[in-house]
């Protein structure tokens, strides 16, 4: 079985379907089924309730009144009813309109997986139009909110919220770009499905070379330089020594924090920052 399934471009962008009724016939489309007319009707046969789970709807009742609405449009051709025993009925079969779904040339390739990410039915079919706007070349498309509410007969503000949700979920990578007459005026967003995750690296317990060690600092305590106290700032430990600063002794007393310190940078001579001179404390004996 493969992995995706194909949808004409036509389909994505038809006005005569609603969301959820688009919602439906794609998940229709994705149910994979080697059972084919000489004429092209595809039989697909699933049970309302998991229709229902994998299309964002949250009643049967609303799956029967789609179908029906579907075939009055003409997406679906027949629907088949199967028995069991004591006349009670099965699992539907519904034969779809191979001339609704022309995939020979102007289509659209997308995952079957698409139906686990528990989209809203907006949601799933703005996802499926970038995707289908998308340049097979370049790995991404323009698009202007106002393009997409249009395509989509939806309110911008809609458009919106869809593409932040979208992007939130890691499934739509959007830029802002600047126009290049104008560098200080944007211009369309560009979207890409190839989302970048930014990672923190964080550098293995002990130090960096060329810092002094911690024991070394504990041998001559008596007189540390400044950046030996700065190097003390990668220790997890609290300890209390006494040191010389001019001609008064101080006892240096840095706090403990729970967890690794965070070390996200790697310099020769660290400094200690504004916002981490909280943890020092200089108190004169």
């Amino acid at each position: 079985m493969k992995s995706y399934f194909l949808i004409s471009n036509s389909v994505i962008t038809a006005r005569e379907l609603t969301h959820n009724e688009f919602a439906v016939y794609t998940y229709l489309l994705s149910i994979y089924s080697n059972i084919r007319s000489r004429a092209g009707h595809e039989y697909k046969r699933v049970r309302q309730q998991t229709i229902a789970a994998h299309c964002g709807i949250k009643s049967t009742q609303t799956v029967s009144r789609i179908i029906e609405s579907l075939m009055r449009k003409g997406y679906i051709t027949h629907i088949i009813a199967a028995y069991r025993k004591g006349n009670r009925k099965g699992t539907y079969t519904y034969v779809l309109n191979p001339e609704k779904n022309k995939v020979k040339s102007d289509y659209t390739r997308i995952d079957r997986n698409v139906f686990n990410k528990k989209l809203s039915a907006p949601e799933l079919r703005l996802y499926i139009l970038i995707m289908k706007s998308i340049d097979s070349k370049l790995g991404y498309c323009f698009k202007s909110f106002n393009d997409l509410a249009d395509e989509l007969n939806i309110k911008r503000d809609t458009a919106m919220k869809i593409v932040s949700n979208l992007v939130n979920l890691h499934l739509v990578r959007k830029q802002r770009k600047m126009r290049y007459d104008n560098r200080k005026v944007y211009a369309d967003n560009s979207y890409s499905l190839k989302v970048i995750k930014l990672i923190k690296k964080r550098n293995k317990p002990g130090l960096h070379s060329g810092l002094i060690s911690f024991k070394n600092i504990l041998k001559h305590t008596d007189n540390p330089t400044i950046t030996e106290l700065n190097s003390l700032r990668n220790y997890n430990n609290a300890i209390g020594s006494i040191c010389q600063v001019g001609q008064g002794d101080y006892s240096v007393i840095f706090l403990k924090n729970r967890g690794s310190p965070r070390n996200l940078r790697s310099i020769q001579y660290p400094v200690i920052l504004p916002s981490e001179r909280q943890n020092i404390f200089y108190i004169r004996i």
